[in-house]
């Protein structure tokens, strides 16, 4: 794929999507989300990344008004993903998960380490995670909190949202 930048045209993700057919493996890096203009809903995009199995998504990727938008239209289309490692920045927002999410399992996963700050719908992001991955065995999560209480609070929440999966474990690094 080539390298798009500010001065150059913008792709929307169904033209990503079709470049993509039969990638195994996704990383992308910087602030793609901003240019990825997203031409349609997540659940009506028309390519499957059936063979996706590892996601990483880094340095200020998810983050923005697109960010948390690209991170589940990828997910959406990525039926066997099996690893996924994910930083997500402030201002993403994650409101309509349980509605227009619903239906997404991810059936294969079994591996998630997520940076985040502590944003509430952050956290509804991964309790989302946890309740739709029935394999999913290992999780990492490094999170930013300012505060004690607010860091045990978010802590306690973590460790008591139901999950999928009764073989995860769970790790979690505070700052």
């Amino acid at each position: 794929m080539e390298k798009i930048d500010e001065s150059g045209d913008k792709c929307t993700i169904n033209e990503l999507f079709k470049c993509l057919p039969l990638i195994e493996r996704l990383t992308m890096s910087g602030v793609v989300s901003k240019w990825l203009v997203l031409d349609s809903v997540a659940q009506e995009l028309p390519t499957s990344l059936i063979h996706l199995k590892s996601l990483c998504l880094n340095q200020s990727c998810l983050s923005g008004a697109y960010g948390s938008a690209l991170l589940l239209a990828l997910i959406k289309c990525s039926p066997n993903l099996e690893h996924a490692y994910l930083e997500m920045k402030c201002d993403l927002d994650f409101s309509a998960i349980k509605d227009e999410y619903s239906d997404v399992w991810l059936e294969h996963l079994n591996k998630l380490r997520i940076c985040f700050f502590r944003n509430s719908l952050e956290t509804e992001f991964v309790k989302f995670m946890f309740a739709r991955s029935p394999k999913l065995k290992n999780v990492s999560i490094f999170v930013a909190v300012d505060r004690t209480q607010d860091q045990s609070k978010m802590l306690e929440t973590l460790f008591r949202t139901p999950r999928a999966s009764s073989a995860v474990k769970i790790t979690i690094w505070t700052v």
